[in-house]
């Protein structure tokens, strides 16, 4: 071990701390596993990203109940968020990024992220990403790292109220 761990801080987690349940976090290598166990009643919930459950809510084997995202999705017409269902202050979305080095140049950053935005705001690539129930969201590097590093903040905080601590 080189001294650094990753914490996975799911919804559960986050519903536990917000509002003294008690869901028990079951961990599965990735969301397939977990969206056969809830259709066939060995789990009672999953919060999966929304890519992952597009399909299968499309298809039935799923109902949803509210979305962890701030804002509704188009994917998902008619589920309200978390927030909206009556626990404000609630919003978790996966977001996908690309990061580089530290050292990268300014203007080798700037250059990735005006392709990068080009080709998400593209209608092959929109249509692709909504099919699968990613909403593509084009930010500057500073808007991306000050949305970052708040989001950071709110999980640091999520950490030190539920007494997660390194081996």
């Amino acid at each position: 071990m080189d001294g650094r761990y990753t914490v996975i801080l799911n919804n559960g987690e986050r519903l536990n701390a917000r509002r003294g349940v008690n869901i028990v976090r079951i961990p599965y290598k990735d969301s397939g596993p977990a969206t056969i166990a809830v259709p066939a009643g060995e789990e009672q919930l999953m919060f999966p990203s929304a890519a992952g459950l597009a399909s299968h809510l499309k298809s039935g084997k799923l109902s949803g109940s509210a979305l962890t995202s701030a804002d509704p999705h188009a994917l998902f017409r008619g589920l309200a968020t978390v927030a909206a269902a009556g626990v404000p202050g609630h919003e978790f979305a996966v977001i996908d990024s690309l990061f580089a080095p530290a050292k990268t140049a300014v203007a080798i950053i700037n250059r990735l992220n005006r392709e990068i935005v080009k080709v998400i705001k593209s209608a092959e690539a929109k249509e692709l990403l909504f099919s699968i129930g990613a909403e593509p969201i084009a930010r500057s590097p500073k808007e991306f790292t000050t949305a970052f590093i708040a989001d950071m903040a709110k999980r640091d905080k999520l950490i030190s109220q539920i007494g997660i601590k390194p081996p």
